[in-house]
């Protein structure tokens, strides 16, 4: 009897150890750092999933700036991203032109330099994603960061800029216009009325003037 349990707890262990292990959760990796003072001011970001052998980009308006054309144009990963996944990755529609950039690297202004660069190949359509890659193997067994992504992302009216997840010195784009704030936009209306309302007083005391 005590021969049959252990022969029954070793089954149990070499199935154990032969059973799979359960899929990793995909998870997201946020790119917030802005190369220029405008776009860092209005809150807008990358979010990059991860899940399988899949990575996906999607651009998230912060409703700071007031150009609507928006255009993820260039894509770049790390060597850790390509080492990992065991392949540049794959994409589709406009995102096909997946290129590595060897010894040399390719420069994402301000960030440094990536292994992998990926052009959107027409820039007149507007694209916020979500953009995906598919790799050889799983990403999501590996715990990337947010250094191991950029984008440039283009806007209307020369308006645009890299996003990545390190700090850098930033630049200005006067092309990158501010959405007012509610309170501005509150007391700007308010000091027109303001106007309007004197500007009648001094057209009626006129007026009283006149046919006195």
């Amino acid at each position: 009897m005590k021969t049959l349990g252990v022969l029954l707890a070793l089954a149990v262990a070499a199935f154990v150890l032969m059973a799979p292990p359960p899929p990793a959760e995909a998870y997201d990796i946020f790119l917030t750092q802005w190369n220029t003072t405008e776009l860092e001011a209005a809150g807008d970001q990358v979010k990059v999933t991860i899940s399988g052998n899949t990575i996906t980009f999607l651009w998230i308006d912060g409703n700071g700036i007031a150009p609507t054309g928006t255009n993820l144009n260039k894509l770049f990963w790390s060597a850790n991203v390509q080492t990992q996944g065991g392949s540049n990755g794959t994409g589709t529609g406009d995102y096909t032109g997946v290129a590595d950039c060897g010894k040399s690297g390719c420069q994402a202004d301000g960030f440094g330099k990536y292994q992998v660069e990926v052009d959107d190949s027409n820039n007149s359509t507007t694209t916020i994603g979500p953009i995906s890659f598919t790799f050889a193997n799983d990403l999501s067994l590996t715990a990337f960061t947010a250094s191991d992504f950029a984008l440039q992302v283009q806007y209307t009216g020369g308006c645009g800029g890299f996003v990545d997840g390190t700090n850098v010195a930033t630049t200005s784009n006067s092309s990158c216009t501010p959405v007012p704030e509610p309170i501005t936009m509150f007391l700007g209306g308010t000091g027109l009325l303001a106007l309007g309302y004197a500007a009648r007083r001094r057209l009626f005391g006129a007026r009283l003037a006149s046919a006195s």
